[in-house]
């Protein structure tokens, strides 16, 4: 999730978002000004006006791409990955659900010890036939656009991503047996996310992949679709099966249910892939936090329980609790008709190793008060971690953000 995209300066403010700001490329010689010309397609145009002014400034404030390495991450931003947005959302049939807001497009700054200069973004490929009788669920474009993604990807290997897919999408058959089973209220089920980490020059692409609406049309469970496939993933899935049975078992009795939602793949050579299982939690408790980082006890290696300790000294900041919280105590979300709402972890599974590496995912539009206070409790955070570089570089990248 992106720590911060946006910055009120009055505390009192709600959150925003990319998607609801009205800004446009500056021709003035600032920092706000983006280095090439706006796509010509006045479709391709409304996206780019929305989402590429927030890009520029996280590229710009990471302080790690030469300026021909950010002109080429923006190029391919603006030929490849815009036009896949599809109709602007005045206009369009169906709504983005990539974000709590409803935008198709999430930058994040990734900051991890001794590397803050990675930039990465997440988007929603729908296409303009999205909510169509021929495409109802959007899935259409994440066949076809595929072979340009890898004239722009760097290292990219695909042999993953065309089994999950093709054991996955539905048959038009199956999308009509999935819209009968699916619950009056739900609107649409996504397929695929795309992302890119931008490492300095390279372009590592990922995809994010959902079992559900299979679920919808076959009655298999989420957490059956996504462990049976794993170990036929070729080649290596074999050498996932012991982490995945590890996994399998945990989520089938964890002590908060914790839900199978996605999968996500590195579209590289599958020998140094990882696999990533999605799974949510509707509880944000410390407790519930520290129970799924060690597997329930079934991992308690050093490594692990650092990651605990490390993350109970900066939870309730990221909880918008500064005061601190008790360990059972839980932050309730603003708004409970959506899906981004509680914990969604990251289960990384890696071909040959044991252990499973885990990420915490906080929607922090659900229980922040504001933009500033966000921006704040995060450079507290990484300040408790000891990171007082990394907290002044984020904190001037969300104050140029919040010029846009």
């Amino acid at each position: 999730m992106a720590p911060a995209v946006t910055l009120n300066h009055d505390t009192d403010t709600p959150l925003r978002s990319p998607d609801k700001l009205d800004t446009i490329a500056r021709s003035s010689k600032s920092s706000h000004t983006i280095p090439i010309d706006p796509p010509l397609n006045p479709k391709h145009r409304w996206w780019w006006d929305r989402c590429a002014p927030l890009l520029n400034s996280l590229l710009n404030s990471a302080g790690s791409y030469t300026p021909e390495e950010k002109a080429d991450h923006l190029r391919v931003f603006r030929d490849v990955v815009v036009p896949s947005f599809g109709t602007p959302t005045p206009e369009a049939k169906v709504k983005p659900l990539l974000t709590y807001d409803g935008s198709t497009f999430e930058p994040s700054w990734n900051f991890t010890k001794g590397d803050d200069g990675v930039i990465r973004y997440t988007f929603e490929p729908l296409g303009d036939n999205a909510g169509s009788e021929e495409d109802p669920f959007a899935g259409e474009i994440g066949r076809s656009m595929m072979p340009v993604l890898s004239r722009v990807s760097s290292d990219v290997d695909l042999r993953w991503y065309e089994q999950i897919v093709n054991a996955w999408f539905v048959t038009p058959d199956e999308a009509a047996a999935a819209r009968q089973n699916m619950p009056a209220s739900v609107q649409r089920i996504p397929q695929v996310f795309l992302a890119y980490d931008m490492k300095r020059a390279k372009r590592v692409l990922k995809a994010y992949l959902f079992p559900v609406l299979k679920h919808f049309a076959t009655g298999a469970t989420t957490s059956d679709l996504v462990f049976d496939l794993i170990p036929k993933l070729q080649p290596f899935g074999d050498k996932l099966a012991a982490p995945a049975a590890k996994l399998r078992k945990y989520l089938a009795g964890c002590r908060e249910p914790c839900l199978v939602e996605m999968m996500a793949i590195d579209c590289v050579d599958p020998g140094k892939a990882r696999v990533k299982v999605y799974a949510r939690t509707a509880s944000n408790s410390r407790s519930v936090l520290a129970d799924v980082f060690t597997l329930g006890g079934a991992q308690t290696d050093e490594v692990t329980l650092r990651g605990v300790e490390t993350a109970e000294k900066v939870w309730h900041l990221l909880l918008d609790e500064p005061e601190g919280m008790t360990p059972d105590q839980r932050k309730e979300c603003r708004d409970t008709r959506t899906l981004h709402k509680g914990i969604c972890f990251a289960f990384e599974l890696r071909p040959g190793a044991e252990r499973i590496d885990i990420k915490a995912h906080l929607p922090w539009g659900q229980t922040s008060r504001s933009d500033a206070r966000t921006v704040d409790n995060f450079s507290r955070a990484l300040r408790n971690l000891g990171w007082d570089e990394s907290a002044d570089k984020f904190h001037r990248g969300a104050s140029a953000a919040a010029k846009l």
